[in-house]
């Protein structure tokens, strides 16, 4: 209830008149604070949406915004990281200025899970993610060939949609340079991967390495071009293709493949989880935090996992009790499914069709 509120009902009681539209009007009031409040909020993220996608093109092209297709962020430099911590603590500090308690209870969830991805994204940036910017299982050397193959989420429908991408392209010697220094640092820190998944890495990097570039992934998408271009569009596209693989994809993993094999695998350590590196404790407590959205420990969740194996596989038994089968578990499974009873189809539609 604001001041000028405050004076008008004193009046009001003061007169002998009745309290009730002193109370409606503070309903109204109440009403009109709540609705601003959500306005406030669904503002703040709306424009925390907008101002991320700038700074993560890579999430707008899978959201199917085409804003940012010809953009690769260089996101392990220390100058993104830079921007991207700015704008998490720009938000923090926002919507920590939003009153929750006018907010209606959907309301307020929101509010609750964006201050804590806030939070989170925050402590994130202190661990040493950009000193380990390749791996077998994720990385821009990855998905640079999932989009340049043109089978994941970057267009190749219009002239436009092909230039997009040799932007892209261009952006990846600067992302590999940036990388090789990381993991340089991180050699001198001791923070690099297992030897056995550096071995791992390698495969990916040299299979991106073709003496023709008309045999690269990258090439997929000039094979596809549609039969609106014209022969002016499609001989241009060879071209701009045909130069970018061959003076920027190629080089830039042959780089990468070099120096994993010459000089980071040497160098790699011979232990195996995370919690061996150097500040790996509590890089690994945060893992933790962020897979599990809880405050539990490691050796908690451990426990947990140990429990519902013992409770899955004494459920397992139970059924096996039940079916009278005769044997341990593990023939109880090969009983399964060898019997053709247990396996009646023949066909994947027959499986999606049951």
């Amino acid at each position: 209830m604001t001041r000028h509120h405050l004076i008008l009902c004193a009046a009001l009681a003061l007169s002998g008149l009745s309290m009730g539209s002193c109370t409606r009007a503070s309903e109204q009031e109440q009403h009109t604070e709540a609705v601003q409040a959500e306005q406030n909020l669904s503002q703040l993220l709306e424009n925390y949406f907008e101002e991320r996608l700038k700074l993560f093109p890579l999430e707008a092209t899978a959201i199917a915004d085409s804003r940012y297709n010809d953009q690769l962020p260089n996101d392990i430099s220390q100058a993104h990281r830079q921007q991207v911590r700015e704008l998490y603590q720009k938000y923090l500090e926002a919507v920590n200025k939003l009153d929750r308690s006018k907010l209606d209870e959907q309301e307020q969830v929101s509010y609750d899970i964006f201050r804590y991805e806030m939070q989170t994204a925050l402590e994130g940036l202190e661990q040493p993610w950009s000193l380990l910017p390749i791996n077998q299982f994720w990385g821009t050397t990855l998905t640079m060939a999932q989009l340049g193959s043109g089978a994941s989420n970057q267009p190749f429908k219009t002239p436009k949609d092909y230039r997009d991408f040799l932007g892209r392209i261009n952006d990846f010697s600067v992302w590999g340079d940036t990388a090789i220094a990381n993991m340089r640092r991180g050699m001198v820190a001791g923070v690099t991967l297992p030897r056995a998944l550096s071995q791992k890495v390698l495969p990916q990097l040299k299979a991106m390495v073709v003496d023709n570039p008309e045999k690269s992934i990258f090439w997929t998408p000039v094979t596809k071009m549609p039969d609106s271009f014209t022969a002016a569009q499609k001989d241009s596209i060879r071209q701009a293709y045909t130069k970018a693989i061959t003076e920027v994809v190629v080089p830039t993993y042959k780089k990468l493949h070099d120096f994993v094999e010459q000089e980071y695998l040497p160098k790699s350590r011979t232990t195996t989880g995370i919690s061996e590196i150097k500040g790996g404790d509590a890089f690994y407590r945060y893992l933790v935090r962020y897979w599990t959205t809880t405050d539990l420990t490691p050796d908690q969740i451990f426990e947990i996992g140990q429990q519902e194996v013992a409770r899955i596989r004494g459920e397992m038994e139970k059924v096996k009790e039940q079916v009278g089968f005769k044997g341990d578990l593990k023939a109880f499974f090969k009983h399964i499914n060898e019997n053709q009873k247990f396996t009646p189809y023949k066909t994947p539609e027959q499986v999606l069709a049951a």
